[in-house]
């Protein structure tokens, strides 16, 4: 079970893994919750329908608040009978499955959908909810209702020890938890060589022989880029050729809040020559093929894809020292490591590299070989159909390798 909103790279992870898991498992369906009536289609369920996997499309009705804001609210009774709708749908669907053992497996969902579905989908053998929060101010509603969320959860899996205590600091604090990285395989989808990042220069009326620094995240200001944009003023003045491409987005589109906040510093600055905002895309691959430098600045993290992402295409990184990131880069060797939130520290890191080619081919290539050893999809499904047999034997394995 999924959450509507997802990034193209995580629509083909599920993909990839529900499809590597059939052959092992008597069959896996997908479950697509809808946070609200309303809300546009995702592109997952056609994906996963092509692809021959079993899609339910499950619309419910979550906060009011951000209903009323998007116009799709009616009244009481539509919100209450809409849930009611919703529930009886996920119960129906494991109902019809009950001679098998069923497992509920919860990635990338709002807590009340997981509510929902938790209460919901019986009878079942266990349920299991991947952990990929990284949302650091939370209201008290939602650490008591993640919580309640956790009593009814077999297992939580997460991919660190940092994100184990993060997960804990949310909310979930009667969950049994593992640490399993089977996620990491996001990375296997880039290839520099079947990439052009000729497309993406052309679109932007970058030079081909232009520094092009870019930025690949959702819009969140624990991604820092207040911090990216600041600095680049010190950068242009260095290297006034040089370009910044922020490339990412968020539910909201034009209209999120923040993206206009970041537009103004930007208009404030006298840097709309230099810098361009690219919004969610669909061809990420062709964009990081267009990249000489990968800039993650996040304030607060735990274990970024987009590093991933980025060495698979031997782009040299310069991050910050926050989360599983250390982790990740070795500083110095794959990439530079700053501290989060300074300005002056990224923007003499970003000079550094495109003052100096070879280094940056030198650190991309270490990235590449470090990242790309042993994360397959077959590895990843075994981790989990490992954890599934963990957990029905009620066997506690903390540590899965794969």
């Amino acid at each position: 079970m999924v959450g509507h909103y997802l990034t193209p790279v995580l629509r083909k992870t599920i993909i990839e893994i529900i499809n590597e898991s059939k052959r092992y498992l008597e069959g896996s369906e997908l479950i697509l919750i809808y946070w609200w009536p309303g809300v546009e289609k995702s592109e997952l369920a056609k994906e996963a329908s092509e692809k021959g996997i079993t899609v339910h499309e499950i619309w419910m009705a979550g906060p009011i608040n951000q209903a009323k804001i998007h116009g799709w609210y009616k009244n009481l009774n539509h919100y209450i009978d809409t849930n009611i709708k919703a529930f009886l749908k996920i119960q129906k669907i494991f109902r019809k499955n009950s001679k098998f053992n069923c497992a509920l497996t919860i990635f990338h969902t709002p807590w009340y959908a997981e509510f929902l579905a938790l209460l919901a989908a019986r009878p079942r053998k266990l349920a299991v909810k991947f952990f990929t929060s990284t949302e650091p101010f939370v209201p008290i509603h939602k650490k008591i209702a993640l919580a309640l969320n956790s009593i009814f959860l077999n297992r939580l899996i997460v991919n660190s020890n940092e994100a184990k205590k993060f997960a804990m600091s949310l909310g979930h604090i009667f969950s049994k938890i593992s640490i399993m990285r089977n996620i990491d395989i996001v990375a296997r989808q880039f290839d520099k060589y079947k990439s052009d990042g000729n497309i993406v220069r052309k679109e932007f009326g970058i030079d081909e022989k232009a520094i092009l620094v870019g930025s690949v995240s959702r819009l969140d200001p624990t991604k820092g880029h207040k911090t990216l944009i600041n600095c680049w003023k010190k950068v242009q003045e260095r290297f006034p050729k040089s370009r910044l491409l922020i490339v990412g987005g968020s539910i909201y589109g034009e209209k999120d809040p923040y993206l206009i906040q970041l537009k103004k510093i930007v208009k404030d600055s006298n840097l709309e020559d230099s810098l361009d905002f690219a919004g969610l895309r669909e061809n990420v691959n062709d964009f990081y093929a267009a990249m000489d430098i990968l800039v993650h600045p996040s304030i607060f993290d735990l274990f970024p894809f987009t590093i991933l992402e980025a060495q698979s295409m031997k782009i040299p990184v310069i991050s910050t020292k926050v989360g599983t990131i250390p982790q990740m880069i070795s500083n110095g060797k794959e990439g530079i490591l700053v501290e989060e939130e300074n300005e002056n520290e990224l923007a003499d890191a970003i000079i550094k590299l495109i003052k100096n080619k070879n280094e940056r081919k030198i650190m991309g290539e270490n990235g590449y070989k470090r990242n790309t050893k042993t994360w397959t999809a077959e590895r990843a499904a075994k981790s989990c159909i490992n954890l599934y047999n963990d957990v029905i034997e009620r066997k506690w394995t903390k540590d899965y390798e794969c």
